[in-house]
């Protein structure tokens, strides 16, 4: 299974408007600006501040794999020069996604996913990073924030 992240929209890299269902090809001969996607979901996420909505393609022409350290993981992406949209994953996948592969940075940072998400990753919720970005979020009672962060942080909520 592969992915690729788009805006909320559904468009790419320089708003190329996607759809889910349809094939994409270029013509182009440099690998690098085929058509980008990862095998991860923590993988996709980092090229998008907020409001990414993640699809489910299959590279359907030739392809090409770039070692890549941007992710932290050296995980990479691949790219193709004809990409089929399969389709798109609900916030739910998307969140079961990164509990899998135990990548509660991107979780926690670009999400801001339920309360029900964040009691699942409470032990792995650690740290100033985390902690103060769920004291900061507005939508979360002082009740829920005490669910979820280590108990030296309450004095801050």
């Amino acid at each position: 299974m592969f992915y690729k992240g788009f805006n909320k929209n559904l468009q790419g890299y320089n708003n190329y408007q996607f759809s889910v269902g349809e094939t994409y090809s270029t013509d182009n001969n440099d690998t690098w600006l085929w058509f980008h996607y990862t095998k991860y979901v923590s993988s996709t996420i980092i090229y998008f501040d907020k409001d990414i909505r993640i699809c489910e393609v299959e590279p359907v022409g030739k392809t090409s794999f770039f070692k890549d350290s941007t992710d932290g993981y050296k995980k990479g992406y691949y790219t193709t020069n004809k990409l089929k949209i399969t389709r798109e994953l609900s916030k739910s996948e998307i969140f079961d996604s990164l509990y899998k592969e135990k990548c509660r940075y991107y979780l926690v940072q670009k999400l801001n996913p339920p309360i029900n998400i964040l009691i699942r990753y409470k032990s792995k919720i650690r740290g100033s990073s985390y902690c103060s970005k769920i004291i900061q979020r507005a939508d979360l009672r002082s009740e829920e924030k005490k669910l979820v962060i280590p108990k030296c942080w309450h004095k801050y909520i």
